[in-house]
């Protein structure tokens, strides 16, 4: 295993997750809501273009998506496509879309040397398994289920991905610890809900040797005081990258500007090699 080699964060991480969260350490979680599609406003000429190439990549492989799955995916690369022009790479795509497993190929096929490319919401076996076969190099779960959790990570070190579950107590931050080992980053959701940045201070004490990502409620305004804390390996952001309002009306120019914003944010904050 690599190691995360910045001051105050000696992670061992498998060596393009640490390459890409060296220099830029922000998850950007992509999740559609299925009203999103039904009561898009946007110009459809650019989605369109994408569901195109998604049905002839699937038809290579013998399936014939639905439009919904196809227009789900379709949606999802043309985000990815608009953060990456700003300047992002990782990104965490849910598995419980339609379609998903499709973007997911697409985008390793088109650019996975580019960004890094996770699965979130993986809670069964055969996600964690349909996610690395799309090309995924992270991994990620909302919670740590004892005896679970401790096969997938166990499957997901065997393929050198990064599994990182999720926890919302000291006691399951250190039930996961356990089971990934020592210096492995442990998801920390609903991070605004269980404390917020007074949550993760308060265990960097303690539990300093545990490398955590909060996700949810880790607004613009305080990016910059999580990612100083010894103890945050990274964040995830979702909807303040990507408002629903500007998603239903297909403004990628905003969406492009927000991703800026917060590259300039995290990069600034993030610590020198």
């Amino acid at each position: 295993m690599a190691t995360f080699d910045v001051p105050t964060r000696s992670f061992p991480v498998p060596e393009k997750t640490r390459t890409y969260l060296r220099r830029q350490p922000l998850i950007v979680c992509i999740r559609l809501k299925s009203f999103i599609l039904d009561q898009y406003a946007g110009a459809r000429d650019a989605l369109e273009a994408q569901r195109k190439r998604l049905l002839t990549l699937a038809a290579g492989h013998g399936v014939e998506l639905t439009d919904q799955e196809s227009q789900t995916a379709a949606m999802i690369i043309q985000i990815v496509e608009t953060l990456q022009n700003a300047g992002l790479h990782n990104f965490e795509i849910t598995m419980d879309m339609p379609g998903v497993e499709w973007a997911l190929r697409y985008l390793h096929e088109t650019r996975g040397t580019s960004i890094l490319l996770g699965a979130g919401t993986v809670l069964h076996a055969s996600q964690l398994e349909r996610a690395i076969a799309c090309g995924c190099r992270f991994t990620m779960s909302p919670v740590f289920l004892p005896g679970r959790s401790e096969q997938l990570i166990a499957y997901a070190r065997e393929h050198n991905v990064l599994f990182i579950p999720g926890a919302a107590t000291p006691s399951e931050c250190v039930q996961a610890s356990l089971a990934l080992g020592e210096y492995q980053p442990v998801k920390v959701f609903p991070a605004d809900v269980v404390g917020g940045l007074r949550f993760i201070r308060a265990l960097a004490g303690p539990l300093s040797h545990i490398p955590l990502i909060p996700t949810s409620g880790v607004t613009f305004d305080v990016v910059q005081d999580y990612l100083s804390a010894d103890n945050v390996y990274a964040v995830g952001v979702s909807q303040q990258i990507l408002p629903t309002s500007r998603l239903l009306a297909g403004d990628w120019p905003q969406i492009h500007r927000l991703a800026c914003v917060w590259r300039k944010a995290v990069e600034s904050a993030a610590p020198s090699p």
